[in-house]
Protein backbone atom coordinates (compact mmCIF):
# COMPACT_ATOMS: atom_id res chain seq x y z
CA UNK A 1 0.00 0.00 0.00
CA UNK A 2 1.37 3.06 -1.32
CA UNK A 3 1.73 5.96 1.43
CA UNK A 4 1.03 9.79 1.42
CA UNK A 5 4.65 11.26 1.19
CA UNK A 6 5.80 15.16 0.59
CA UNK A 7 9.03 16.74 -0.47
CA UNK A 8 10.68 18.31 2.71
CA UNK A 9 14.12 19.53 2.95
CA UNK A 10 16.25 18.87 5.31
CA UNK A 11 19.76 21.16 6.09
CA UNK A 12 23.32 19.41 5.10
CA UNK A 13 25.48 20.44 8.29
CA UNK A 14 28.51 20.33 6.66
CA UNK A 15 27.79 22.08 3.85
CA UNK A 16 25.21 24.26 5.04
CA UNK A 17 22.93 23.49 1.81
CA UNK A 18 19.01 22.39 1.87
CA UNK A 19 18.93 19.05 0.53
CA UNK A 20 15.70 17.41 -0.49
CA UNK A 21 13.86 14.38 1.70
CA UNK A 22 10.51 13.11 2.63
CA UNK A 23 7.89 13.48 5.04
CA UNK A 24 5.44 10.45 4.96
CA UNK A 25 2.30 9.57 7.03
CA UNK A 26 2.73 6.01 8.23
CA UNK A 27 5.74 3.93 8.82
CA UNK A 28 7.34 1.30 6.23
CA UNK A 29 8.93 -1.61 6.77
CA UNK A 30 12.44 -0.25 5.42
CA UNK A 31 11.35 2.76 8.11
CA UNK A 32 11.33 -0.01 11.52
CA UNK A 33 14.17 -1.94 9.24
CA UNK A 34 16.24 1.54 9.77
CA UNK A 35 15.73 1.97 12.98
CA UNK A 36 16.37 -1.54 14.33
CA UNK A 37 19.69 -2.21 12.34
CA UNK A 38 20.86 1.10 11.66
CA UNK A 39 19.71 3.35 14.82
CA UNK A 40 20.28 0.96 17.47
CA UNK A 41 23.49 -0.44 17.05
CA UNK A 42 24.75 3.41 17.44
CA UNK A 43 22.34 3.75 20.40
CA UNK A 44 23.96 1.03 22.05
CA UNK A 45 27.42 1.70 21.23
CA UNK A 46 27.03 5.31 22.53
CA UNK A 47 25.82 4.03 25.82
CA UNK A 48 28.48 1.52 26.13
CA UNK A 49 30.73 4.01 25.56
CA UNK A 50 29.53 6.48 28.08
CA UNK A 51 29.33 3.08 30.61
CA UNK A 52 33.05 3.13 30.32
CA UNK A 53 33.95 6.59 30.61
CA UNK A 54 35.04 6.90 26.84
CA UNK A 55 32.14 9.39 26.62
CA UNK A 56 30.42 12.22 28.94
CA UNK A 57 27.34 10.95 30.62
CA UNK A 58 25.24 13.72 28.42
CA UNK A 59 25.84 11.33 25.09
CA UNK A 60 23.47 8.77 27.08
CA UNK A 61 20.49 7.78 24.67
CA UNK A 62 17.72 8.48 26.70
CA UNK A 63 15.52 6.70 24.04
CA UNK A 64 17.74 3.91 23.41
CA UNK A 65 14.92 1.41 24.86
CA UNK A 66 12.38 2.75 22.74
CA UNK A 67 11.19 -0.49 20.15
CA UNK A 68 8.89 1.13 17.31
CA UNK A 69 7.68 -2.28 16.22
CA UNK A 70 5.71 -2.55 19.64
CA UNK A 71 4.52 1.16 19.37
CA UNK A 72 3.06 0.36 15.82
CA UNK A 73 1.04 -2.62 17.69
CA UNK A 74 -0.51 -0.07 20.07
CA UNK A 75 -1.52 2.11 17.11
CA UNK A 76 -2.79 -0.40 15.52
CA UNK A 77 -5.47 -1.24 18.37
CA UNK A 78 -6.79 2.52 18.16
CA UNK A 79 -6.39 3.61 14.59
CA UNK A 80 -8.52 6.59 14.48
CA UNK A 81 -6.27 7.90 17.43
CA UNK A 82 -2.55 7.48 16.78
CA UNK A 83 -0.86 8.18 13.37
CA UNK A 84 2.83 7.75 12.66
CA UNK A 85 4.96 9.72 10.49
CA UNK A 86 8.60 9.43 8.99
CA UNK A 87 11.33 11.76 7.24
CA UNK A 88 13.69 9.64 4.60
CA UNK A 89 16.85 11.45 2.95
CA UNK A 90 19.31 9.82 0.71
CA UNK A 91 17.99 6.24 1.44
CA UNK A 92 17.89 5.97 4.76
CA UNK A 93 15.28 6.71 7.88
CA UNK A 94 16.02 10.43 9.26
CA UNK A 95 12.95 10.98 12.32
CA UNK A 96 9.84 9.45 13.24
CA UNK A 97 7.04 10.61 15.19
CA UNK A 98 3.94 9.18 16.66
CA UNK A 99 0.99 11.50 17.55
CA UNK A 100 -2.55 10.98 19.82
CA UNK A 101 -5.39 12.47 18.38
CA UNK A 102 -7.34 11.18 20.90
CA UNK A 103 -9.56 12.88 24.09
CA UNK A 104 -6.37 14.94 24.89
CA UNK A 105 -6.96 18.44 26.68
CA UNK A 106 -5.00 21.95 26.72
CA UNK A 107 -3.62 22.51 30.10
CA UNK A 108 -3.04 26.69 28.76
CA UNK A 109 -6.79 26.78 27.77
CA UNK A 110 -8.28 24.31 29.56
CA UNK A 111 -11.57 22.22 27.84
CA UNK A 112 -9.79 22.62 24.41
CA UNK A 113 -8.44 19.56 22.87
CA UNK A 114 -4.91 19.33 21.37
CA UNK A 115 -2.79 16.64 19.53
CA UNK A 116 -0.42 15.11 21.87
CA UNK A 117 2.81 14.04 20.70
CA UNK A 118 3.36 10.70 22.07
CA UNK A 119 6.97 9.98 20.44
CA UNK A 120 9.58 11.87 18.69
CA UNK A 121 12.60 10.21 17.17
CA UNK A 122 15.74 11.73 15.20
CA UNK A 123 18.40 8.98 13.84
CA UNK A 124 21.49 8.81 16.15
CA UNK A 125 23.83 10.62 13.59
CA UNK A 126 21.34 13.55 13.69
CA UNK A 127 21.85 14.67 17.26
CA UNK A 128 25.35 15.76 17.44
CA UNK A 129 25.99 13.64 20.33
CA UNK A 130 26.12 10.50 18.67
CA UNK A 131 28.44 10.72 16.75
CA UNK A 132 30.14 14.39 17.36
CA UNK A 133 28.95 16.21 14.37
CA UNK A 134 25.28 16.11 12.85
CA UNK A 135 24.43 14.83 9.25
CA UNK A 136 21.06 16.86 9.00
CA UNK A 137 19.36 19.58 11.09
CA UNK A 138 16.04 20.58 11.12
CA UNK A 139 14.23 16.92 11.10
CA UNK A 140 13.16 17.24 14.72
CA UNK A 141 11.60 20.74 14.06
CA UNK A 142 9.82 19.61 10.73
CA UNK A 143 7.83 16.69 12.44
CA UNK A 144 7.40 19.81 15.45
CA UNK A 145 6.09 21.35 12.56
CA UNK A 146 3.68 18.59 10.65
CA UNK A 147 2.34 17.64 14.49
CA UNK A 148 1.13 21.88 14.49
CA UNK A 149 -0.24 20.85 10.66
CA UNK A 150 -2.36 17.68 11.80
CA UNK A 151 -3.60 19.41 14.94
CA UNK A 152 -5.02 22.09 12.81
CA UNK A 153 -6.14 20.18 9.84
CA UNK A 154 -8.09 18.02 13.15
CA UNK A 155 -9.55 21.60 14.12
CA UNK A 156 -7.63 22.19 17.17
CA UNK A 157 -5.50 25.59 15.91
CA UNK A 158 -2.24 24.27 16.29
CA UNK A 159 -2.15 22.78 19.97
CA UNK A 160 -0.01 20.55 21.09
CA UNK A 161 1.39 18.98 24.39
CA UNK A 162 4.02 16.46 24.65
CA UNK A 163 6.36 15.01 27.63
CA UNK A 164 9.67 15.94 27.15
CA UNK A 165 13.45 13.35 27.99
CA UNK A 166 15.49 15.70 29.86
CA UNK A 167 17.87 16.54 27.31
CA UNK A 168 15.42 17.28 24.10
CA UNK A 169 13.90 20.37 26.87
CA UNK A 170 16.25 22.38 25.36
CA UNK A 171 14.86 22.08 21.62
CA UNK A 172 10.98 22.67 23.29
CA UNK A 173 11.84 25.28 24.88
CA UNK A 174 13.42 27.43 21.71
CA UNK A 175 10.20 26.58 19.70
CA UNK A 176 7.60 28.80 21.40
CA UNK A 177 6.42 25.69 24.17
CA UNK A 178 5.52 26.75 27.26
CA UNK A 179 6.85 24.55 30.14
CA UNK A 180 5.00 23.12 32.45
CA UNK A 181 6.28 21.44 36.06
CA UNK A 182 7.91 17.92 36.19
CA UNK A 183 4.96 15.24 35.91
CA UNK A 184 4.52 12.42 38.33
CA UNK A 185 1.88 10.67 36.38
CA UNK A 186 4.15 10.38 33.61
CA UNK A 187 7.66 9.12 34.62
CA UNK A 188 8.40 12.74 35.97
CA UNK A 189 9.23 14.28 32.57
CA UNK A 190 8.47 17.86 32.17
CA UNK A 191 5.15 18.83 30.01
CA UNK A 192 5.60 21.44 27.10
CA UNK A 193 2.39 22.77 25.41
CA UNK A 194 1.92 25.18 22.11
CA UNK A 195 -1.32 27.10 22.02
CA UNK A 196 -3.26 28.51 18.80
CA UNK A 197 -0.98 31.68 18.86
CA UNK A 198 2.47 30.29 19.73
CA UNK A 199 1.76 27.85 16.85
CA UNK A 200 1.26 30.32 14.27
CA UNK A 201 4.53 32.25 15.35
CA UNK A 202 6.35 28.99 14.81
CA UNK A 203 4.97 28.36 11.60
CA UNK A 204 5.50 32.16 10.87
CA UNK A 205 9.41 32.40 12.05
CA UNK A 206 10.14 28.70 10.32
CA UNK A 207 8.87 30.29 6.54
CA UNK A 208 11.31 33.71 7.65
CA UNK A 209 14.11 30.70 7.12
CA UNK A 210 13.13 29.60 4.38
CA UNK A 211 12.45 25.98 5.57
CA UNK A 212 9.13 25.57 4.90
CA UNK A 213 7.73 21.93 4.37
CA UNK A 214 5.20 21.94 2.28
Amino acid sequence: MSRPCQEVHLKDTESGTLVPAVLCEGLSDQNLKDYEHLWRPLLLDNAIRVLLRLKPIESTPEDMHWDWRNKLVASAQAPLAFREYAIECEGETQGLMQINLGLNNSRLEPGKPLLYVQYVQTAPWNRGKIPNRRKYALVGTLLLMTAIRVSEEEGFNGRIGLHSLPRAETFYKGRFMTEFENDITHQNLKYYELNEKSAAGMLDNMKKMGTQHD
